[in-house]
């Protein structure tokens, strides 16, 4: 099966998605304004041919003000959300869109400049899964987390390089 990762619009039909999480639930629902005001950007995947929704990601400017930045007010983009349809969970679709949310953020720092990528863990079984993409705690207790952009920059040169060689 092949997906689209695409902007939200008013055309994409959101009212099923049902990924477990009534607050990620809500959010995908209800956030078509926040996208079309350009107060936070999220991107939609869709099966190739179709408008509904099955998965999104959320992205946003911040600045980080405590924790392990390097100095009050550091630049940071910030995942608000990354959610999967439960129908489709299981085949990748959060993968590909860590993948498309990772890319938007190299493509952003690069034109604005960022040094953080933070981020909310929804529990600590989805902050392991951070972990591992080399997410560190910023607070653990709140199961907020970053990864430095240049971590990011060197993730995503070395999968554009990989795919154009």
């Amino acid at each position: 099966m092949a997906y689209d990762i695409e902007p939200l619009g008013p055309q994409h039909d959101r009212g099923a998605f049902c990924c477990g999480n009534d607050h990620l639930d809500a959010f995908c629902k209800e956030s078509l304004d926040e996208h079309l005001t350009f107060r936070k950007r999220i991107h939609v995947a869709c099966e190739d041919d179709s408008e509904v929704v099955i998965g999104y990601y959320c992205l946003s400017l911040y600045s980080i003000r405590a924790g392990k930045a390097k100095s009050v007010g550091d630049p940071a983009i910030h995942l608000h959300y990354l959610a999967v349809d439960l129908q489709h969970q299981g085949r990748g679709i959060g993968r590909l869109l860590m993948r498309h949310a990772l890319s938007s953020v190299y493509d952003v720092a690069q034109l604005a400049g960022a040094t953080w990528l933070t981020l909310d863990a929804v529990d600590k079984r989805t902050a392991g899964y951070y972990r591992a993409l080399g997410f560190e705690w910023l607070d653990e207790d709140r199961l907020k987390m970053f990864i430095p952009i240049e971590t990011i920059v060197k993730l995503v040169e070395q999968v554009r390089t990989a795919a154009k060689g």
